[in-house]
Formats: structure tokens, sequence, C-alpha cells
């Protein structure tokens, strides 16, 4: 049952990736070819409140008086209520590594583990980062898989922690995640042991497609195929596997 389950959920994802410019962004991103120049929508998103998303086709007065109040209102929180405000905090596992502050020796350690230097990018209040740990990071498989293969570094999108990037440079949190092109979470970034990025997961994925993805990196298939048709030969049975007899 739970591998027809797994399946009918392959499918339907793959019915939807016909049609899905989501997905196509999904997959050009995934594999570093997606210009981060077209994404400048999503990245101005991610940058302005909501008062400016839900106003930018109306007049600029407006756009200007919702910007206000909205971040007027902030300010009022922040002030009546500064503990809530300074609140909130990333989900946790414990099997989550704690950044050294320098990636250059979080490469190093996971290559100790020989294992995979795992970036996973979140936020607080993010909806499907809080998904990802109630559902995926509650799955043994996936833990088993992630433990067993990927040295994982949680790192905030917004946070202002100071840390090394593997060129030398120092920045604080947010602003490494804009120059690792970090636009949304939950994103995994997933590190060979020269610090290149091999594969990079955007946003949610299911557990039948977040363990594809990492089996797929575990095993290194990214350098003989691309992902979809492998999950397909893989999962559904359609077409074969490099290294299949």
């Amino acid at each position: 049952m739970r591998e027809v389950k797994k399946q009918t959920a392959i499918l339907g994802y793959m019915a939807r990736s016909r049609t899905s410019a989501t997905f196509q962004m999904f997959v050009r991103m995934a594999h570093g070819s997606f210009p981060y120049e077209k994404n400048r929508a999503i990245q101005n998103i991610h940058h302005n409140f909501g008062g400016n998303i839900m106003l930018t086709k109306i007049s600029s007065t407006h756009r200007i008086r919702a910007c206000f109040l909205t971040q007027a209102l902030l300010l009022v929180l922040v002030l009546l209520f500064p503990s809530v405000a300074s609140a909130g905090t990333l989900h946790d596992q414990p099997w989550l590594k704690p950044t050294t502050g320098d990636l250059r020796r979080d490469l190093a350690a996971a290559e100790t583990e020989g294992k995979r230097l795992t970036l996973i990018w979140e936020q607080v209040g993010c909806v499907y980062c809080k998904k990802m740990h109630e559902v995926n990071f509650q799955q043994a498989k996936t833990v088993q898989l992630i433990t067993s293969k990927f040295y994982p570094v949680q790192l905030d999108m917004r946070g202002n922690g100071k840390i090394i990037d593997f060129d030398g440079q120092q920045l604080d949190e947010a602003g490494l995640a804009r120059k690792h092109h970090v636009n949304g979470t939950p994103t995994i970034e997933f590190r060979d042991d020269q610090s290149a990025e091999v594969f990079r997961m955007p946003g949610y994925a299911e557990p039948p497609i977040f363990d594809g993805v990492l089996e797929y990196v575990a095993s290194k298939a990214y350098t003989k195929q691309e992902l979809i048709p492998w999950l397909k030969a893989k999962y559904l049975g359609q077409g074969k596997q490099p290294g299949d007899g």
C-alpha cells in the first residue's frame, strides 16, 4: 500500500510537471541554469512587505500608504510586545548540525565523516519549512538517508549571524543567502568535496520526491542523468538508470 501511494504521488507530480511553469523553473534552478535576473520577481517578493506586494499594480500613492501603514504597525508591535517580536526561532531536529561560522570548516567536518555538506536554508515563520519538519523529517527513511549520507547544516535566510563563505568572504546569513541566490525557503544546497554546488532543491517537496532527490544526490546520479528521467526509471520503471544492465 505504501508503494502504491508513493507511485501515485510520483505519477501526479510527473503529470503536473508537463504543464507547470513552476516545475520547469524548479528543474532549471535545481541544475543551476535558471538565470538569477529572471527570478527578480521572486526576489522582490521576499524583500518587500506585504503591502508592496499586493498593490504593485495600484497607484503609487496607495502603494506608499500601504507600505507606511504596514511598517508603522510592525513598529507598534515591536514596541508593545518586544518579547514576542524576538521570540521566533527556526524549527530544530536533533541531527541538524550547527554551523562553525565558517563554511570551509563545515565542509571539512563533513569530509571527516565521509558525508556530503548540505545547507538547509529556512526562515522564521516559513509555512513550508514547518511542513518539512513536521512531515518529511518525521519519516524514518528520510532521517536515515540524511544522517547516513549528508552533513546537514541549518542556516537562516534572514539571520544576522556572521558566516565565512567558501571563498573566505565574511557576511551575515542574510547576505550569504543573497550571494548564494537563495530566494525563498526551504532551499537545500548540496555541495561536493570541493565546495561546488552539485544540486539544489528549491521549495518544499512531498516525501517521495524529497527522498528521491536525496538518493539522486547521494548516488551522484546527477553526473549521468537529469532528475526527472532518473525518478521515472527508479519509481515507475520507465526506462533504465545509468549503470543498469
